[in-house]
């Protein structure tokens, strides 16, 4: 399953700059997007990206992993029949804050969001792939 979000949404990615000032004193911070973290809501279904990910063509067939490694692989499915039975999706994004004051001070550190429930998946149709047929 491919996973993405918008490198031309200043929300979802990219730099954001903010200034204050208090008195004489000013401060201006920059956050800058790191990465993503996807957990699929299965073991071993977490996935970190670290750059803008591109989008499944809505046209195409997914039959290969994303451009940017952006994706998760499930080797089990769900029971359709069971409406309780899916994988929760969720995920948190990873954003260096960068400082500096009017009075020559600054620094930086890393922040998390909380994380974010997504939706809820059913996964019906998994395919197998044979690599090595017949030991050719």
């Amino acid at each position: 399953m491919w996973l993405w979000i918008d490198p031309d949404d200043p929300l979802q990615w990219g730099s954001h700059t903010t200034s204050i000032t208090v008195g004489a004193t000013s401060l201006t911070a920059t956050a800058t997007a790191q990465s993503v973290t996807f957990n699929g809501g299965q073991a071993d279904t977490t996935v970190t990206c670290s750059q803008p990910f591109t989008a499944r063509p809505r046209d195409s067939r997914l039959r290969e992993h994303s451009p940017t490694g952006c994706d998760l692989t499930y080797m089990i499915g769900n029971n359709l029949d069971d409406p309780n039975d899916h994988f929760q999706l969720s995920g948190y994004s990873t954003w260096e804050i960068q400082w500096s004051t009017s009075d020559n001070q600054s620094g930086q550190f890393t922040w998390q969001t909380p994380t974010s429930q997504g939706p809820a998946i059913h996964i019906n149709q998994l395919h197998t792939v044979e690599t090595n047929p017949q030991g050719q």
